[in-house]
């Protein structure tokens, strides 16, 4: 591609990923929850990639609550979606931890003002007790077998939901940016070290990408969203990045995020083999696991560096799973897996 062609090219990161998240205050979170929902708490801002989501702690035996505040610019439809899924996953299996819609009060407004010129969709949830697993000492093979089954029980109950939204383009769709030469190129092209490492992976799946089964996927099972409690897999929450995808790129995504350098394959081989256990997957799946992890690594270190260059005031949170997705990269590609004829 070139200079004038990767200049006119789409450009990935256009939309919320590359718009400041509302501007709203615990006070005033507190206020839309009450007003919306129902429901009274203290309100405590939590991280977010493009939206403004808080937790709401209740008085004594109230409960705890998520209220997300979304982007602006988050179509509609998308935001339905997201929904949807998640009402989808509470009907077809209650008993999978995950956090569950709070219904709106009847007559309650779809949109709230939070200045004068923006309005925004909210949505509550349930809140998750424990810890991020990014905050846990427990990461690697050890919690693959639970993240595992647990991901095949979230991909098996969203198997049979279709939405009007479900096409939509997100950055953070590994196969779809795969199969985007233009937004391939915008964000890969300037990083020799990823170009280096990306373009045989992607040559390899090109031809068979098109053909996996594809379904509605959770698509970011990483260990910020992933909530433990004493050891164990308590919840999983964010379905910020559901898309519509090739099924095997979801537990190809949480592996991801298990490497030990030391240890490589542990972690991702036992989260492939659980997530079997729930969901049969074809060869040709089996066989794109490996590429599709080594994609996800490649891809998310592209996009947190250039989301970081230009919002240098949330570098921290966007670069938060950079140095792992390099160490993960590096320790795969040293071994040379596709060489030595490593299958899952």
């Amino acid at each position: 591609m070139t200079f004038v062609e990767q200049a006119r090219a789409p450009d990935p990161l256009a939309g919320v990923l590359d718009r400041p998240a509302p501007p709203v205050s615990p006070a005033a979170a507190e206020a839309i929850a009450l007003r919306c929902f129902g429901v009274r708490g203290r309100a405590r801002a939590l991280a977010g990639e493009r939206d403004r989501n808080f937790h709401l702690d209740g008085a004594a035996g109230e409960g705890s609550w998520m209220l997300k505040v979304i982007h602006p610019d988050e179509g509609p439809g998308v935001t339905s979606l997201q929904t949807a899924a998640l009402r989808e996953l509470a009907r077809v299996d209650p008993g999978v931890p995950v956090p569950r819609v709070v219904e709106p009060l009847p007559g309650a407004r779809e949109r709230v003002e939070v200045s004068p010129s923006v309005s925004c969709a909210v949505r509550l949830t349930t809140w998750i007790e424990g810890v991020p697993l990014s905050e846990s000492a427990s990461v690697g093979a050890e919690l693959g077998g639970q993240l595992g089954t647990v991901l095949g029980r979230i991909d098996r109950a969203l198997e049979g939901l279709r939405h009007p939204a479900e096409d939509h383009f997100l950055v953070w769709d590994t196969a779809r940016v795969l199969t985007d030469d233009a937004r391939y190129a915008v964000l890969v092209g300037p990083h020799a070290d990823l170009a280096e490492a990306l373009d045989p992976v992607r040559e390899r799946l090109l031809t068979g990408l098109a053909d996996l089964p594809r379904q509605l996927i959770h698509n970011d099972l990483n260990p910020h969203n992933i909530i433990v409690r004493e050891g164990l897999i308590a919840g999983v929450i964010d379905v910020g990045d559901l898309v519509r995808g090739p099924r095997v790129q979801d537990p190809a995504i949480a592996a991801a995020y298990l490497i030990d350098p030391a240890q490589p394959l542990d972690g991702p081989a036992a989260l492939l083999a659980a997530y079997r256990e729930v969901v049969a997957l074809s060869v040709a799946e089996v066989e794109a696991f490996l590429d599709l992890v080594l994609a996800r690594l490649g891809l998310a270190m592209a996009i947190s560096r250039r989301r970081a260059e230009r919002h240098p005031g949330n570098a921290a949170y966007i670069l938060r799973n950079h140095e792992r997705a390099r160490a993960g990269l590096e320790a795969l590609t040293r071994r040379g897996l596709h060489e030595s004829g490593w299958r899952p």
